[in-house]
């Protein structure tokens, strides 16, 4: 089984992105993560995403993927590229993402995920996704599921792109569209 390297901000990202890339691919696989502040030889987003992926050539990995959450200051994801596109000779398929403004807006934006995994009322309406983290937990608190990160990778393995209403406002169509260019070994 292909194991993939896994840069993002913490265990909330180490819950969610897998189960979104498997469902993307159609492909399980194994999950290395490292969360990017553990990183600290480097400073800078390209820099730490270099590291990174010698990091996973030297472990045997299978591919690289990295996410970045855009909840202050610019953009994040054209470093991330240009790093990306520069160490394309290291042959490590890697894909890069950026959640505006984090990963939790991905999973708040298909309403019918959230109504199949956490019970909600089908008559329920969307959170509006101004506080992403906040509005996903209280649905998870009011949920059946035990634990927030179980919730959390049930949830991002129901959810579906094409039912995400704001999938481009929040950067996960554009995630989604790297992950098929630029994984295709991986796809199922």
């Amino acid at each position: 089984m292909a194991t993939v390297y896994y840069v993002a901000d913490g265990p909330r990202d180490r819950a969610t992105l897998p189960p979104l890339v498997e469902t993307v691919l159609s492909v399980e696989h194994d999950v290395e993560f490292a969360a990017w502040k553990s990183i600290k030889l480097h400073k800078g987003y390209g820099r730490k995403l270099k590291y990174a992926a010698r990091r996973a050539l030297n472990r045997g990995d299978t591919a690289l993927i990295a996410v970045v959450d855009r909840d202050t200051g610019d953009p994040r994801l054209p470093k991330l590229a240009d790093q990306r596109d520069a160490d394309r000779g290291l042959g490590l398929p890697t894909a890069v993402g950026e959640a505006n403004p984090y990963v939790d807006v991905w999973l708040i934006d298909d309403l019918q995920a959230l109504r199949d995994v956490l019970g909600m009322d089908p008559t329920a309406k969307a959170p509006p996704g101004k506080n992403p983290k906040a509005e996903l937990d209280a649905l998870i608190h009011e949920s059946d599921i035990d634990g927030l990160m179980p919730a959390l990778e049930a949830v991002a393995g129901a959810v579906r792109i094409e039912r995400c209403r704001r999938a481009k406002e929040t950067g996960f169509n554009a995630f989604v569209e790297d992950l098929l260019a630029e994984l295709p070994s991986l796809r199922g």
